[in-house]
C-alpha cells in the first residue's frame, strides 16, 4: 500500500547501536513514514506514551530492557503493536522465541532493504487493520448501549402505563368502600347526637328520635362500616402480594395465588362487560421472582382485553404441561375465540 505524507504512519525505531537505529531510521523515512528512535526498550515504553506508534522495529539484544522484555511489557498492557523484532546471524531459535511471545515477524542481520520494506508494509497493514476493527467494535458497543438504553426506557414506561392504570383501579376501588365508611361514621355520629339529646329531655313516645328507633339505624350504619373497613383490608392485602411486599425478591409461590391477585386488581380495568372464567387446576410451587410474574400476568390480562374489544369472555387457565407450569388465557370476542400462555 503507498503512502502519502497526509497519511504518514507512526514507526518506532528501537536498538543500542545508534548506526543500525540510525540506517533503519533514514531508510523508513524516505518511504513516507514517520519515524521515532529510542535505545532501549525502557526509552521505548516512554516514547509510546506520546507517540503511539502503528509498528515498532525492535532490536532483540539490547541493555536495561530487551526485546522480549518490551513484548511482555506491551503484553500486559494491552497495547496490541505489531512488533518486528531484529537478531543477529545464527540466532534464529531466539527469534522463534520471541514469535511464540507475540512478535509479528523478525529479521536477521543483516538483511535486504527490500525485506524490510515488505515486513513493515505488512505489519502496518495489519495494524491498521486492527485499528479499524477496534473503531468498529467501539461503534458497535455504543450501538448495542443506546439500543439497550431505548429499550431499557420503552420497558420503564410500558411498567409505569401498567402501573398507572393499577393505580387509578386500585384507587376506585378503595372509593367505594371509602365513601361507605365516611357514610356510616356520618351517620352513626348523627344517631348518638340525637341520643345525648334525647338522655337531656323528657322521652317522647311518638318523638320519630326514640331511642328504640335509633339503634337499628346505628346498628345497621355499623354493619356497613365494618364491611367497608374488611373490603378496604382485602384490597391492601391483595396490593402487599402483587407487589410483593415484606417477601424475599426471589421465593417459592402458588401460580394461582398471582392469578387472583393480579385479576383482584385489575377489576375495574377489565370493566363490567368482561366475563371471567377460571379453570385454575393444582400446579406445583414455582421459584420466580413473583413481582415479575405479576406484571406479565397482568400484560396477558391486559392482551386478553384489547382482543375482546373491552367486551366478551376471558378464561384463564393453569395446568402443567412436562416440566413447566403454563397459564393460558383463552378469549371470546363475538364468537371469536384467541388464545395466549406463559
Amino acid at each position: 500500500m503507498s503512502e502519502t505524507p497526509s497519511e504518514k504512519r507512526r514507526i518506532l525505531v528501537i536498538d543500542d547501536e545508534e548506526a543500525a537505529r540510525y540506517g533503519i531510521g533514514k531508510v523508513l523515512e524516505r518511504e513516507g513514514y514517520q519515524v521515532e528512535m529510542a535505545p532501549n526498550g525502557k526509552e521505548a515504553l516512554q516514547k509510546i506514551q506520546t507517540f503511539v506508534p502503528q509498528t515498532i522495529i525492535s532490536d532483540i539484544n539490547m541493555p536495561e530492557m530487551d526485546g522480549l522484555s518490551l513484548l511482555r511489557v506491551l503484553s500486559q498492557q494491552g497495547l496490541r503493536i505489531p512488533v518486528i523484532l531484529v537478531t543477529a546471524y545464527g540466532s534464529e531459535s531466539l527469534a522463534i522465541q520471541a514469535l511464540r511471545a507475540g512478535a509479528y515477524d523478525y529479521l536477521t542481520k543483516p538483511f535486504e532493504i527490500e525485506d524490510l520494506r515488505t515486513v513493515v508494509r505488512n505489519a502496518l497493514e495489519r495494524s491498521i487493520l486492527q485499528e479499524e476493527n477496534r473503531r468498529q467494535f467501539l461503534q458497535l458497543e455504543k450501538a448495542l448501549k443506546e439500543l439497550r438504553e431505548t429499550q431499557d426506557e420503552r420497558i420503564y414506561a410500558e411498567k409505569m402505563a401498567s402501573l398507572g392504570r393499577l393505580v387509578a383501579g386500585f384507587a376506585h376501588e378503595l372509593n367505594s368502600p371509602l365513601g361507605a365508611l365516611a357514610s356510616s361514621l356520618d351517620t352513626i355520629d348523627r344517631t348518638v347526637s340525637r341520643l345525648q339529646n334525647e338522655r337531656r329531655g323528657p322521652v317522647d313516645q311518638t318523638s320519630s328520635q326514640d331511642p328504640d328507633r335509633l339503634l337499628p339505624a346505628m346498628k345497621e350504619s355499623m354493619d356497613v362500616a365494618r364491611k367497608a373497613c374488611h373490603r378496604v383490608d382485602s384490597l391492601t392485602r391483595t396490593l402487599r402480594h402483587f407487589s410483593n411486599l415484606d417477601q424475599a425478591p426471589r421465593r417459592s409461590i402458588d401460580v394461582r395465588e398471582c392469578v387472583e391477585n393480579t385479576l383482584a386488581l385489575m377489576n375495574r380495568e377489565l370493566g363490567q362487560e368482561i366475563a371471567i372464567q377460571k379453570t385454575l387446576e393444582d400446579v406445583p410451587l414455582v421459584e420466580c421472582y413473583p413481582m415479575d410474574l405479576n406484571q406479565v400476568l397482568m400484560d396477558l390480562l391486559m392482551n386478553s382485553k384489547e382482543a375482546t374489544a373491552g367486551k366478551g369472555e376471558i378464561h384463564i387457565s393453569t395446568r402443567v404441561s412436562e416440566k413447566s407450569v403454563v397459564v393460558e388465557s383463552a378469549t371470546t370476542e363475538k364468537g371469536s375465540p384467541r388464545n395466549n400462555s406463559t
